[in-house]
């Protein structure tokens, strides 16, 4: 049996536990608000990557350039490495950076193997070989010279008409070559010739 002294003292801790948070006036209920969220992204499928040619690819450009080469680039000989690739529809192949040399003559023969019926190619001036900052290199956009040809062959300065760096350029100036499949998939290539 409890004695007075400690009946009160319960009573006042039960008091004080009830007031603290025992018993607590009844709020009503909330719903959760929706709120302002930013909706996911929008998953994308970028396009299957460039693959390199294998060989059979490599011999067939071989072959193609060595065929088209003395029509179209007479008395001139290839310059650097080939520029091949396996591509998607609308996808690209960038060659190496060289440097186009003022007095020099330059055309650039490009081809698709089946199923491309359109290649473009290009030559682009390449401001990251000369550390230009991304300001004024994203001024470089431009392309130097293009082919205006249709279907599957293209060319930038065939026969006689060979391309030269325009006449203010007192230095060389780097540039790469850009093949592009405007139709169709599959594998692309092109060759600088020089003289």
């Amino acid at each position: 049996m409890m004695n007075k002294s400690t009946m009160v003292f319960v009573l006042g801790v039960s008091a004080a536990a009830m007031m603290a948070g025992g018993c607590k006036k009844e709020e009503p209920e909330v719903p959760p608000q929706p709120t302002a969220t930013t909706p996911p992204p929008v998953a994308t499928t970028p396009p299957p990557p460039q693959t390199g040619c294998d060989a059979a690819m490599l011999a067939s450009f071989t072959g193609i350039f060595a065929t088209r080469a003395p029509a179209e680039a007479p008395k001139m000989s290839a310059q650097g490495s080939m520029v091949c690739g396996n591509v998607p529809e609308g996808g690209m192949v960038e060659g190496d950076t060289f440097f186009v040399e003022p007095g020099k003559c330059y055309t650039v023969i490009a081809n698709s193997l089946p199923n491309v019926t359109e290649v473009d190619v290009e030559l682009m001036v390449d401001p990251r070989a000369v550390g230009l900052p991304p300001a004024i290199a994203a001024l470089a956009t431009t392309a130097l010279a293009r082919d205006s040809e249709t279907g599957a062959m293209g060319t930038i300065g065939p026969k006689n008409n060979c391309f030269k760096v325009p006449a203010i350029a007192l230095v060389p100036v780097p540039v790469r070559v850009i093949v592009k499949a405007r139709n169709g998939a599959g594998p692309i290539g092109a060759q600088v010739y020089s003289k």
